[in-house]
């Protein structure tokens, strides 16, 4: 069993979610956002070991702190999808020209991620799933009853798509398919409060209408 702490984020109140797992020590940061000083103080105290830096999707709200990650944790092996890889290079594709820090790069991720890919810690298995809309790239990260969602979806809300690489119509196909979803997952998504995938059939306006 994996375990979840959210670290918070930065300026844009984007989640970082930090999954370990107990027996092996190794860790993944999804979507660091968090100071490299925040998460130290995190993860020292439980002699956790960085395995990964997991983007679910491109934004620049998401990896504010990437570049100081990767330049502390240079083991840590960045991944994120083929789609929006993009974004370490293209400041309008990542939104950080939106964000005014037009001059923000980062060196290409080490590990590209599609439907079906698998993250291991330890023993432990994280399935990836692509969801697009919020961008052609963004996944989901399924371990046990949990998701980590990114921007597709949020308590009470939905990714927006009228960003670059935004498309409405292909999100709401993945939302479809989220709804679809037997388990009722625990959510974790890159704003805003925890959630469940029952709760958000029920409650949220975008997912009510979806057969």
């Amino acid at each position: 069993m994996l375990n979840v702490i959210n670290l918070h984020g930065g300026p844009y109140s984007a989640n970082s979610f930090l999954v370990f797992d107990d027996v092996s020590k190794e860790a993944a940061l999804f979507d660091p956002a968090v100071s490299t000083d925040s998460f130290a103080e995190a993860t020292e105290k439980m002699g956790l070991s960085l395995k990964y830096l997991v983007l679910t999707h491109g934004h620049y709200d998401h990896m504010i702190t990437l570049n100081d990650f990767r330049a502390q944790y240079p083991d840590a092996v960045t991944a994120i999808s083929v789609e929006d890889a993009i974004c370490f290079e293209d400041p309008i594709r990542s939104c950080a020209s939106f964000f005014s820090v037009p001059e923000f790069r980062s060196a290409k991720p080490e590990m590209i991620l599609s439907e079906g890919s698998i993250l291991t810690l330890g023993k432990e298995e994280i399935k990836v799933i692509a969801t697009p809309g919020h961008t052609p790239g963004c996944l989901c990260f399924i371990f046990g009853e949990e998701m980590i969602t990114g921007d597709t979806l949020f308590r009470d809300s939905i990714g927006r798509s009228d960003l670059p690489g935004g498309n409405s119509s292909v999100l709401f196909d993945t939302l479809a398919r989220l709804v679809s979803l037997d388990t009722d997952y625990v959510i974790y998504p890159g704003h805003g409060d925890n959630t469940t995938l029952s709760r958000e059939r029920k409650f949220n306006p975008f997912l009510r209408e979806i057969k």
